[in-house]
């Protein structure tokens, strides 16, 4: 009811300006604004600032040709002709400027060490514990790229075998995951020496085997041989027991290098997630958030048209992809849109089966939210252990900044840069 009579005070606020003419001393008071404004930023050489004024001057003049009684204004200004919007005026460095300061920043450490995700306040018993599976997804990206990166990869992928693939580096920790198998799974290609790198993923792929339902869904945990040692903290969470995002990570891994020895269990798995994402769409993630979902059920779908499939899975992923369109317009319908929500977008629409969909103004995000040092400001990924055994986002400006260069670097790759 309240939402109503606020609606109704608008409605007939509106109404008042336009009878009694009201809105020609309101809009003349901003022509005089927009005027002293204009003359002041060209006095200070403000060119930008000018170019702003102008494009307000021209959505004053199409409020007053849609509201104004003075009919010659109105039939002079027509949505046909409206302005561009000024929140979405190309950023003043050209794009590949933007793509090679970002680049110089993602190189700047190749260790990626403030992408780890650190804990110092005493997570099962122990002062600090790491995970540096955040630093493996930018390693990822990069090397999708054709960045060759053997070394930082050898180290990451050693690092994870040391800790016998648990995702932190604690003892009292001993569990792996279906993100961190998967991640192995895709940085194999970009290792020194995959063979004996893929020999070592033996152990955890049995314990994902051994952890996949009748359904064929497969879990975040995966069951593994149990530790002689205690928890040495009460109460320690395994958050997202089963998350749609994860879930199609990993059988992207399984699909690029596992097809021919896991063939069954592959086709199970994406059948079972298909069809929930049908049924549900992002919402199927627990640990990512719904854009990141949708950037990976389209990289899956891109991975499956691949191979040889039966005949039902075919059917499965033809109606997920007919009904990817709907979730994708929803998460372009978004109240405000982050630039990390930009780049997923852009991620998620381009070489989807609803890539005209594709918004330049999320570019436009990108370019005008990056800082000077090529970065972008770090926005939540993924949840995380946290003060008092709850849980929180973990987020980092590595990781943010290295999905915004994707995101442009696949932009310039498409249709849409000319």
């Amino acid at each position: 009811v309240y939402k109503r009579q606020k609606q109704y005070r608008v409605d007939g606020t509106l109404a008042a300006i336009r009878l009694t003419d009201t809105l020609s001393g309101v809009i003349q008071d901003c022509r005089g604004h927009l005027e002293k404004c204009h003359q002041g930023a060209g006095e200070l050489g403000m060119a930008a600032l000018q170019n702003y004024t102008d494009q307000v001057r021209q959505r004053v003049d199409l409020v007053e040709g849609r509201l104004s009684a003075r009919k010659h204004v109105r039939s002079a200004v027509s949505p046909a002709t409206r302005p561009p919007d000024p929140a979405h005026r190309p950023g003043q460095l050209p794009l590949d400027q933007v793509i090679q300061m970002a680049q110089g920043y993602l190189f700047s450490d190749l260790s990626f060490r403030e992408s780890w995700e650190v804990h110092r306040r005493g997570l099962a018993g122990s002062p600090e514990v790491t995970a540096r599976f955040p630093a493996g997804l930018i390693l990822e990206i990069l090397c999708s790229h054709g960045f060759e990166l053997k070394k930082p990869v050898d180290n990451l992928t050693q690092f994870i075998v040391e800790n016998h693939f648990s995702y932190y580096d604690h003892p009292d920790l001993p569990f792996a995951d279906a993100d961190t198998l998967g991640l192995m799974l895709r940085l194999k290609p970009y290792a020194s020496e995959p063979g004996p790198l893929r020999e070592s993923l033996d152990t955890p792929i049995d314990w994902m085997v051994q952890s996949i339902t009748d359904t064929g869904r497969i879990p975040v945990w995966l069951n593994q041989p149990v530790m002689e040692t205690e928890l040495g903290s009460p109460g320690v969470r395994l958050l997202g027991e089963g998350c749609g995002a994860i879930e199609a990570s990993l059988l992207i891994g399984l699909l690029q290098s596992e097809w021919e020895r896991y063939r069954t269990l592959i086709v199970n798995s994406c059948r079972q997630l298909l069809e929930r994402f049908i049924e549900h769409g992002p919402a199927i993630t627990v640990n990512y958030p719904p854009t990141y979902c949708l950037w990976r059920i389209n990289q899956l779908l891109k991975v499956i048209s691949l191979e040889q499939l039966p005949g039902d899975l075919g059917l499965v992923a033809d109606r997920g992809r007919q009904i990817y369109e709907e979730y994708l317009i929803r998460a372009t319908e978004q109240y405000r849109i982050t630039p990390q929500e930009a780049a997923l977008l852009i991620l998620a629409c381009l070489n989807s089966p609803a890539e005209h969909l594709f918004s330049p103004s999320w570019v436009t995000i990108l370019m005008k939210s990056q800082r000077p040092d090529g970065s972008w400001y770090g926005e939540p990924m993924f949840f995380v252990p946290n003060r008092g055994e709850i849980t929180s986002w973990y987020s980092s400006h590595l990781l943010t900044s290295a999905h915004c260069f994707h995101a442009l670097k696949e932009f310039t790759h498409s249709q849409y840069h000319a």
